[in-house]
């Protein structure tokens, strides 16, 4: 499995923004018909005192909608993103359904999603309080672990966002490249996927499944074969690349390729400037210049995903 990404949590919380009825879907298969996801809306639970800590959170994902039925009742579905599984997470999940449940009056769903560690799948978890050898509270939540779930099981779903978590799963059939090629060949496969969502797809999978030198090469060789093309020619006209042209995608593949980190930390510079002036137009000198000044390759990364759903560049934390 490869290094964690730093901005995992952005990434992550990305994906679910843009693939969040086929992500309860995927998790759960039983209660997702039941809710009216269509017509569902994310909003803004406010941030919450963190017990016992007193650290102040905001909750990663919130999603309103309403269940199915006569009285078509509002329901929370509640998303949080964890880095690494800790027991004390059971009590934070509870005590994040109580306080969201309480301050809007209305039943929550909760889900949490692991990248390390927890169960290795989805699995429903339950916290309990006692006092005095009673039972106070028992609350449940599905919890989904991907580090520990399996890979092949999650491919043979045909299901590209299922594809795309894969990259963050135990895979035991081949060698690493061979695991991202069947990742990456089950998005190519997805006829319903537009340009954009298919490379935020594939971006994670690239992002997660990031590869030594020699498994590199037998990835590029895996990619040559007849029966990989339309991987190789997701690869080749991504998003970003129809955005860029020709000659600039060159340049970002070549720094992808070498590895070498000016080389990687230029190429992101200036992708992520053609980005910004095709989604926003002519950009501010002081935007300009906190871009071509920044060395964090990390963040460079965080501000191309970012353009995919940033209303403005003061969302993105490039304006005042």
């Amino acid at each position: 499995m490869t290094t964690q990404h730093p901005n995992h949590d952005q990434l992550f919380k990305r994906l679910l923004h843009n693939f969040f009825p086929e992500f309860l879907l995927l998790v759960a298969p039983k209660n997702a018909p039941l809710l009216r996801l269509e017509h569902g809306r994310f909003i803004d639970p406010g941030t919450f005192t963190d017990f016992p800590r007193g650290d102040r959170r905001h909750l990663d994902l919130v999603y309103q909608t309403q269940e199915l039925g006569g009285d078509s009742k509002v329901i929370f579905v509640h998303v949080e993103v964890e880095a690494e599984f800790r027991q004390s997470f059971d009590q934070r999940m509870w005590e994040y359904a109580m306080t969201l449940a309480l301050r809007h009056r209305h039943p929550v769903f909760p889900i949490a999603l692991f990248l390390k560690g927890g169960p290795p799948g989805i699995e429903r978890r339950t916290f309990e309080r006692r006092a005095a050898d009673f039972l106070v509270h028992r609350f449940h939540y599905l919890a989904f672990g991907l580090s520990q779930a399996s890979a092949e099981i999650y491919l043979e779903r045909r299901d590209p966002l299922a594809a795309a978590l894969a990259a963050r799963m135990r895979y035991t059939q081949g060698p690493p490249a061979e695991h991202k090629v069947r990742c990456l060949r089950r998005i190519a496969e997805a006829r319903d996927l537009n340009a954009a969502r298919s490379f935020q797809l594939a971006h994670i999978v690239d992002t997660y499944l990031e590869l030594p030198e020699q498994d590199e090469i037998k990835f590029q060789e895996m990619l040559s074969k007849d029966d990989n093309q339309e991987v190789q020619t997701m690869m080749d006209l991504d998003w970003a690349d129809r955005l860029l042209g020709e000659g600039q995608a060159v340049g970002r593949k070549e720094g992808r390729k070498e590895g070498r980190k000016e080389g990687r930390e230029e190429e992101a510079r200036r992708t992520l400037l053609r980005l910004l002036q095709l989604r926003f137009g002519t950009l501010p000198t002081t935007a300009k210049r906190r871009v071509q000044g920044c060395q964090d390759l990390d963040q460079l990364h965080t501000w191309c995903d970012g353009v995919l759903t940033a209303p403005d560049l003061k969302a993105l934390g490039l304006a005042r």
